[in-house]
């Protein structure tokens, strides 16, 4: 859909949720809030995470982002890349879960 700000995979691939996936805190909702529009590199999501939400360390993120694709809400542009080179985008699932989590976690 084009003009809407979504990323054609977002609306065309099947929504995809690991039974009992939620939105675990603010700083997950602000990875998605990150990706929602397109790529972010873990450089990227650490310095988004810093600036609207609490200085955390590398690790954390790096962590959050895993997590975030374990559950099926984030994934990967090239898969098992290392850390440095890591590029995430919201899934449709993703989507759902940031929509679902937004008055909660919205700044």
């Amino acid at each position: 859909m084009e003009g809407v700000g979504y990323d054609w995979d977002v609306e065309t691939k099947p929504i995809v949720r690991r039974k009992g996936a939620q939105m675990a805190d603010a700083m997950s909702w602000e990875m998605l809030n990150a990706t929602a529009d397109d790529w972010e590199s873990l450089d990227q999501l650490y310095l988004v995470i810093c600036r609207f939400r609490s200085p955390v360390s590398r690790a954390t993120v790096i962590e959050a982002a895993a997590q975030l694709e374990t559950v099926g809400f984030l994934e990967q542009r090239v898969a098992d890349a290392p850390a440095s080179e890591r590029w995430f985008r919201m899934t449709g699932a993703g989507h759902v879960a940031w929509q679902e989590a937004t008055d909660k976690y919205a700044r």
